[in-house]
């Protein structure tokens, strides 16, 4: 009898970009922890967002326009952007969209920190 081959996972497991890398280790930094990565936020949708912090509704979504593959330098995939933020923000959530310049200076934390202040 013929042995079954295991199914290849032919996913990939999808890595962050280095800013997102840089997110990470800032947020580590700063304490603000207890966040989640590259969750699926409002069901039925398959939304997906960089970082979350699930019992506050805040979630953080990375852009790294320049220099890395993005789905946000498309009109398509810009346009879903809208979507997917305008929904969660109607379903109770606080959408912060941080770019490069403002992970490069921190700028991002300040907002992070006041939201999950909000939220506590």
């Amino acid at each position: 009898m013929p042995r079954k081959r295991a199914k290849k996972n032919t996913k990939k497991a999808r890595r962050g970009s280095p800013l997102e890398a840089s997110v990470q280790q800032q947020l580590d930094a700063a304490g603000l922890t207890g966040y989640r990565r590259e969750g699926r936020l409002l069901a039925p949708r398959r939304f997906l967002f960089d970082f979350y912090w699930k019992d506050q509704r805040v979630a953080l979504e990375v852009h790294g326009v320049y220099g890395y593959k993005s789905r946000h330098r498309t009109a398509k995939g810009f346009q879903a952007d809208r979507v997917k933020m305008n929904l969660l923000q109607l379903d109770g959530w606080i959408i912060l969209e941080a770019g490069t310049d403002h992970v490069k200076t921190g700028e991002f934390l300040e907002w992070v920190t006041a939201a999950l202040d909000k939220r506590t």
